[in-house]
């Protein structure tokens, strides 16, 4: 069977904002929820008719607050975002590795173990290297390597076997102010 053509062809708008809307829309919308434990978020495109021409505002509602822009989020807040909209993107447009630099540096605990367990799932996509101080995502990683500064001044890398032993074997914060 011969199919005929389609009378007209999309413009590139239309399919840019069919890529927006059903692929990169949709995963941010379920990574965030993912991340965040049941909150809720949305890409807006500010040009629906014109998306080259406009930039896209990012509205997120962290579990039991009220939606907002995300510029009226706590550094943490933004933090999850970001991660969601990398996930999204990298849905969409994979890239096979990914430098992450302290991503958790602005959460508590919590939200480290969420961000740490979603970049373990997206581990089977792509290679991920994050740089992080805190426990948790240290926990969640299938390799960590240390970066130790020896008393000559002179810093050396290494590989730490078993996680969870190095963990408890640090200093706590109030051991470490004494």
């Amino acid at each position: 069977m011969i199919r005929r053509p389609p009378r007209s062809t999309p413009k590139p708008s239309s399919a840019a904002s069919d890529v927006y809307k059903r692929q990169i829309g949709d995963s941010f919308k379920t990574s965030f929820k993912e991340i965040t434990g049941g909150g809720d978020a949305k890409l807006v495109l500010e040009n629906k008719d014109s998306p080259f021409e406009g930039g896209v505002t990012i509205k997120a509602r962290m579990p039991k607050k009220k939606l907002y822009p995300v510029e009226a989020l706590s550094g943490g807040e933004k933090s999850l975002v970001s991660m969601a909209f990398i996930f999204a993107i990298q849905g969409y447009d994979p890239s096979p590795f990914y430098l992450l630099d302290e991503p958790d540096q602005n959460l508590d605990g919590v939200n480290t173990e969420h961000i740490g367990r979603a970049i373990a799932m997206q581990s089977s996509f792509a290679q991920f290297l994050v740089v992080s101080l805190h426990h948790a995502a240290l926990r969640e990683a299938e390799n960590v390597i240390g970066v130790f500064m020896g008393d000559d001044g002179v810093s050396r890398l290494h590989q730490i076997q078993d996680v969870d032993t190095f963990i408890s074997s640090l200093p706590t914060e109030s051991e470490a102010k004494a």
